[in-house]
C-alpha cells in the first residue's frame, strides 16, 4: 500500500510540474498577444504623429534660415548702396542661426521630446551605420544602435519622402525590432550606465526620413514588465493553488479513511472552488495592474507635459529674442539710412524701397513730437497716442531718450495685427530728434512659435497611452486647450470637475461630462495639464482570465482523475491488508481506539502542561500530526502561505510606496492603492485597499496572538485569563478598525456614523430590545466561534446539529425536526467536538451484588454489546463505581458514538444492560409502595388509655390513617 501511495504522489507532482510549464507557456503567449494589442497601437500613433511633425519642423528650420539669409542680404544691399554707411557700421560677432536652430526648433531636438507609451521615446540614427544622432539621454548620442536579433530589412522600411510626407494607417511599418546601444554589449560596464542602456533599449518600429532612420518604441523594461511579471505572477498563483490541492490529496492518501465516492465528491467541490478563486485572482491582478499602471502613466505623462511645456517656453523665449534681435537690427539699419539721407528729404517712395529691402511691411519716420513725418503706410497723418493702454503709447519713451522699443505682436491703433519696433534718432548733440519705426507681419513668427505652445504640447502628449488631454487656466479654471474632446473655453465646473482635486494634483478616476477617465494632474506656472484615458480602454483582463480559468479547470479535472484512481487503489490495498490480518483481532471495535486516542476524550494532559491549555489556545497550538485530518493539515498550509504572502507583499509595497514618495518618482501598481490619494467610493481601489488592510490586521493579529500564546505557556492561570481577554479584545479591535477605515474608503462619513450610533441605538433600543439582543448575541456567537454550522450542540432539553446561524435565530435539526432558538436564549450550551460525542450512563446495582464478579462479567460482555449498538465510534468502557446511593451502588459506563445517533445508542445500551442483568439474575433496585393498617398494631402495645401521652391522646379518637412506607 505504501508503494501505491508513493507512486500516486510522485505522479501527481510530475503532472503538476507539466501543467505549470504548460500554463506558463500559454500565459506567455496570451500576454504577448496582449502587449501587441496595447503597446503596438501606441507605437503606431507615435509613428503617425512623428511623421506629421517632421515636415513642419523642417519647414520651420528652413524659414528661420531664410530670415537670417534675408537679413544678411538686405544688410549687404543697403551697405553696398550706401558706402558711407558701411564704414560707420560696427563689426559685431553675430550668433550663428544653426546654433539657434539646434537650441530651439531643431527637428531632432523636438522629436526626441515625444513620449511613446509610458516611458518610450523616439531615437534618430544615421542610415549608414545606425549611429545615434538624437536621443532623450544625451549620454548615448554617438553610440551605435543594434537590433538584438536578425537584420533590418531596409527595403521594407517606409520612406517618408516617398510616401507623400506623411505615414497613414495603410503605410505603417509592419516589422518590429528590439534595439540596444553599444553599452549594452560592452564587457564590465558601469552599473548605472548599464541600467541606463537597458532602459535606452526600445521595442518598436522604424521609418526613414532623409538620410536618417527614426525609431519609435517603448522601453525594454516596459515590455518585459508587461509580459514577464504578469506571466510570472499568474503562473505562481496557478502553481500555489494546484500545489495545495496536491498536498491535500497526499494527506488523504496517507489517511485513506473515507469512501472513494466521498473523496471524489470532496475533490470535485474543492476543485470547483479553486477554479472560481483562480479566475477572480487572475482577473483582479490583471485589472489592478492595468488600472493602476494606466493611472501612474497618466501621472507621469502629466509631469512630462509640464516639463515639456517649460522647455517649450524656454525655446519660445529664446526664439522670440532671436527674432526680436533680427528685427531690431533691421530697424537700426532703417534708422541709419534715414539719418544718412536726412529725414526731411525722404519721400514715401524712398521708404517703400527701404521696406522692400528690409522685408518689412511699413517704415515710419516720426518727429520729436511723435507725429509721422513720412511713411509708406496708408496712415501718413498719424500721431502717437497720449492715453495709456493704446498700442502706440508704448513708443513715447523714445521721445524721452530711450534708445529702442520692441513691442509684442498685437492689434495696432488701426486694428491690424502687427509687431512694431522703434529706434531713436539722435542729432549732433546726441539728443532725441524723433524715431524710426518698422511694422513686421507676424505670420512667420506665429508659424515658428505656435508649435511650441501648450496646444503643441497636448498634441504631442496623446501619441502614447493618453487619448485626450486638457489644459486648464489656473486663474479662471477654464479650458484653454484640448485634444480630441472639444471643450475649449468651457469652465471646469460645467464639466463636473472638482477644482479642489485639480489644485491638489489629483491622479485617479475623474468623471468629465458624464464619462469616466483615468487622469493625472500636474501644474505649470499658469496651467493645469491633464492627460486623459477612458476607463474602458486598453483592457483584455476578462478574456485572458477566462482562458486561464478554463485551462485551470482542465488542470484540476486531470488532477481529480489521477487522484481518484490512486485513492481507489490505496483503499483497496488497505482493505486487503485488513482482511489478511482480521484473524489476529478479537474485536473489530478495538481498531477504532487508535483512531480516537488523540480525541478530546482520550488520554490525560501532560503533567507539565496546564489542564485544557491547548484547547483554549487551539488556533495557536500545534496539534499532533496523527490527530490532524487532511483538511486541518491543508488549512495550516494555506494559513502559512497567506501569512508569508501578506508579510512579504506588504513589506515590499510599503517600501516601494515610501521610496516613491521620498524620491519623487511615480508610484506604480498597488503602491497607488496603498497611498490612498484616490476618490472615495464603491470601486476597485476601495475594495483593494480594504483587502490590504485586512492583510495588515490579519498579520498583526496572528503575530500578536503567537506572542500571547507563548507568554501564556509560562504564566499562571490568572495571567492566562488576562491574556485570553486581551486576545478576544484584539479580535474586536481589529474588526472595529477594519469597519471604521473600510467604510471611510467606501465614501461613508464614519465620524458622523459613529457620532449618530449612540443616538440611533437609544432610539431603537426601547422599541426593539429583544430584536437587538438577538442580533448582538448572534454577532457574538459568530465572532467568538461559540459554535458553527454543522456542530452538534445541546441547549437545555433540546439537542441536534446546527443547521443555520442567523442574525436572530439559530436553527437546530434532529431527525427531521427543526428547533428555532433565539440567539439571546442560547445559554448553558454543550458543544460536541467533531462528529463524535461521549455518552455517560449510570446503572444502579444492589449492595448485595458481588462487585468483582460483576466487573468480570462487564469486561467479557461489553465488547459484544458494543457491536450491536448503532452509531458506535469507540470502545464501550466500564469506568468503575461513580457513587453510593441510598439503596444501590452506582456504576458508570461510557461509549463514544456519533452525534446524530447519540440518544439511540443510549437507549439501545439501556436495553442491552437490562437483558444482561435479567440473564444473570441481577436485580435492579427500584422504588415500590407498601400500604399497612396501623390500627391493630397500636392496640397491641397500648394497655390502658391513661398511659397514652397527651399529644397522642388528643388524636386517639380520630380514625386511623394510612402511611406510605418506602423500602427496598
Amino acid at each position: 500500500m505504501k508503494s501505491i501511495i508513493t507512486r500516486t504522489k510522485a505522479g501527481l507532482y510530475v503532472l503538476l510540474a507539466l501543467l505549470t510549464i504548460l500554463f506558463a507557456f500559454i500565459s506567455f503567449r496570451l500576454y504577448s498577444y496582449d502587449i501587441e494589442q496595447r503597446l503596438n497601437p501606441q507605437v503606431e500613433r507615435a509613428i503617425i504623429q512623428a511623421s506629421r511633425l517632421l515636415p513642419q519642423l523642417e519647414e520651420n528650420e528652413d524659414a528661420l534660415r531664410e530670415i537670417s539669409a534675408s537679413l544678411e542680404k538686405s544688410r549687404k544691399e543697403i551697405l553696398r548702396a550706401n558706402r558711407e554707411l558701411a564704414g560707420e557700421q560696427p563689426v559685431e560677432e553675430e550668433e550663428n542661426v544653426e546654433t539657434v536652430i539646434s537650441e530651439t526648433i531643431s527637428w531632432m531636438n523636438r522629436i526626441t521630446k515625444l513620449r511613446v507609451g509610458r516611458r518610450g521615446h523616439v531615437t534618430v540614427v544615421s542610415q549608414d551605420d545606425f549611429t545615434i544622432l538624437a536621443h532623450p539621454d544625451e549620454r548615448f548620442v554617438g553610440e551605435r544602435l543594434h537590433p538584438l536579433w536578425g537584420k533590418l530589412d531596409r527595403e521594407a522600411i517606409p520612406d517618408l519622402n516617398e510616401i507623400g510626407g506623411r505615414i497613414t494607417g495603410k503605410t505603417l511599418p509592419e516589422e518590429y525590432y528590439l534595439f540596444f546601444p553599444d553599452t549594452f554589449f560592452m564587457q564590465n560596464p558601469e552599473t548605472e550606465r548599464y541600467y541606463a542602456a537597458v532602459d535606452a533599449g526600445v521595442y518598436g518600429s522604424v521609418f526613414s526620413y532623409g538620410d536618417t532612420y527614426v525609431i519609435c518604441g517603448v522601453t525594454l523594461y516596459e515590455t518585459l514588465a508587461f509580459i514577464i511579471f504578469r506571466c510570472f505572477f499568474s503562473t505562481l498563483f496557478f502553481f500555489v493553488f494546484l500545489w495545495v490541492f496536491v498536498r491535500y490529496v497526499g494527506f488523504s492518501l496517507d489517511r485513506h479513511k473515507e469512501k472513494p465516492e466521498t473523496f471524489r465528491n470532496k475533490l470535485v467541490s474543492y476543485g470547483a472552488i479553486s477554479v472560481i478563486l483562480l479566475f477572480f485572482v487572475f482577473w483582479y491582478y490583471q485589472t489592478m495592474m492595468d488600472v493602476t499602471g494606466d493611472i501612474a502613466t497618466m501621472n507621469e505623462h502629466a509631469e512630462a507635459a509640464v516639463e515639456t511645456l517649460n522647455t517649450y517656453h524656454q525655446y519660445s523665449e529664446r526664439l522670440a529674442d532671436w527674432l526680436d534681435e533680427q528685427y531690431l537690427e533691421k530697424c537700426q539699419l532703417a534708422a541709419d539710412l534715414v539719418q544718412e539721407r536726412g529725414k526731411e528729404t525722404l519721400t514715401r517712395k524712398d521708404l517703400a524701397k527701404f521696406a522692400g529691402a528690409l522685408d518689412v511691411d511699413y517704415v515710419y519716420v516720426y518727429d520729436k513730437k511723435g507725429k509721422v513725418l513720412v511713411t509708406n503706410s496708408p496712415y501718413d497723418h498719424f500721431s502717437l497716442s497720449t492715453e495709456e493702454g493704446v498700442p502706440s503709447y508704448a513708443f513715447r519713451p523714445l521721445l524721452d531718450g530711450k534708445k529702442y522699443v520692441i513691442q509684442d505682436v498685437c492689434k495696432d491703433d488701426f486694428g491690424e495685427r502687427k509687431q512694431y519696433i522703434g529706434v531713436s534718432i539722435r542729432d549732433e548733440n546726441d539728443l532725441c530728434d524723433g524715431f524710426v519705426q518698422i511694422a513686421v507681419n507676424p505670420e512667420l513668427r506665429d508659424r515658428l512659435l505656435d508649435p511650441i505652445n501648450v496646444q503643441g504640447v497636448l498634441d504631442n502628449l496623446v501619441i502614447g497611452i493618453p487619448r485626450y488631454a486638457l489644459a486648464i487656466d489656473k486663474n479662471t479654471m477654464k479650458i484653454v486647450a484640448t485634444t480630441g474632446l472639444g471643450y475649449e473655453n468651457a469652465s471646469a465646473e460645467e464639466l463636473g470637475l472638482d477644482a479642489r482635486k485639480i489644485e491638489d494634483n489629483y491622479n485617479g478616476v475623474l468623471t468629465i461630462d458624464g464619462e469616466s477617465y483615468y487622469t493625472g494632474v500636474s501644474k505649470s506656472e499658469n496651467l493645469y495639464l491633464m492627460p486623459l484615458l477612458r476607463s474602458t480602454d486598453n483592457s483584455n483582463a476578462l478574456s485572458i482570465s477566462c482562458i486561464l480559468g478554463l485551462f485551470s479547470a482542465a488542470a484540476y479535472f486531470l488532477l481529480v482523475l489521477a487522484s481518484k484512481r490512486g485513492y481507489r487503489k490505496t483503499v483497496q490495498a488497505g482493505e486487503a491488508e485488513q482482511t489478511e490480518g482480521a484473524g489476529t483481532r478479537a474485536n473489530p471495535v478495538v481498531n477504532l481506539k487508535k483512531a480516537w486516542r488523540w480525541g478530546l476524550w482520550g488520554g490525560l494532559p501532560k503533567a507539565e502542561e496546564k489542564s485544557g491549555f491547548e484547547d483554549r489556545w487551539r488556533k495557536q497550538s500545534t496539534v499532533p500530526l496523527e490527530e490532524q485530518t487532511p483538511e486541518m493539515r491543508t488549512g495550516r498550509i494555506v494559513y502559512r502561505i497567506l501569512l508569508t504572502f501578506s508579510v512579504t507583499f506588504l513589506l515590499f509595497e510599503t517600501a516601494l510606496t515610501y521610496a516613491g514618495m521620498t524620491q519623487g518618482t511615480g508610484l506604480d501598481g498597488f503602491s497607488y492603492v496603498l497611498l490612498g490619494n484616490w476618490e472615495k467610493g464603491l470601486h476597485l481601489f476601495s475594495f483593494s485597499y480594504c483587502l490590504f488592510l485586512l492583510c495588515v490586521l490579519y498579520v498583526f493579529r496572528e503575530l500578536l496572538n503567537q506572542v500571547l500564546y507563548h507568554i501564556a505557556r509560562v504564566s499562571d492561570m490568572r495571567s492566562e485569563t488576562i491574556l485570553l481577554l486581551l486576545r478576544s479584545a484584539l479580535k474586536y479591535a481589529c474588526a472595529l478598525i477594519f469597519l471604521y477605515i473600510g467604510l471611510a474608503k467606501f465614501g461613508i462619513d464614519t465620524r458622523a456614523l459613529w457620532a449618530s450610533a449612540g443616538v440611533l441605538s437609544l432610539m431603537i433600543g426601547f422599541g426593539a430590545k429583544d430584536l437587538i439582543s438577538d442580533i448582538v448575541a448572534g454577532l457574538f456567537i459568530i465572532f467568538e466561534g461559540t459554535f458553527k454550522i454543522g456542530d452538534w450542540i445541546e441547549v437545555g432539553s433540546w439537542y441536534g446539529t446546527v443547521e443555520e446561524i442567523g442574525l436572530r435565530y439559530t436553527k437546530i435539526e434532529y431527525n427531521g425536526d427543526t428547533k428555532f432558538l433565539n440567539n439571546s436564549s442560547v445559554r448553558d450550551l454543550i458543544r460536541a467536538e467533531g462528529d463524535v460525542v461521549k455518552e455517560l450512563l449510570t446503572v444502579p446495582v444492589p449492595y448485595e451484588t458481588d462487585l468483582l464478579e460483576l466487573e468480570k462479567l462487564l469486561k467479557r460482555e461489553l465488547p459484544v454489546i458494543a457491536q450491536r449498538l448503532p452509531g458506535i465510534a469507540g470502545p464501550l468502557k466500564y469506568e468503575n463505581v461513580s457513587a453510593f446511593a441510598d439503596s444501590a451502588v452506582m456504576i458508570r459506563l461510557s461509549l463514544l458514538c456519533t452525534c446524530d445517533l447519540r440518544k439511540r445508542a443510549r437507549r439501545a445500551l439501556l436495553r442491552e444492560i437490562k437483558l444482561l442483568f435479567d440473564r444473570k439474575h441481577i436485580s435492579i433496585p427500584y422504588h415500590h409502595v407498601v400500604v399497612s393498617d396501623y390500627s391493630q398494631e397500636i392496640n397491641t402495645y397500648i394497655d390502658t388509655p391513661d398511659e397514652v401521652p397527651e399529644e397522642d391522646a388528643e388524636g386517639a379518637g380520630e380514625p386511623a390513617g394510612q402511611e406510605r412506607n418506602y423500602c427496598v
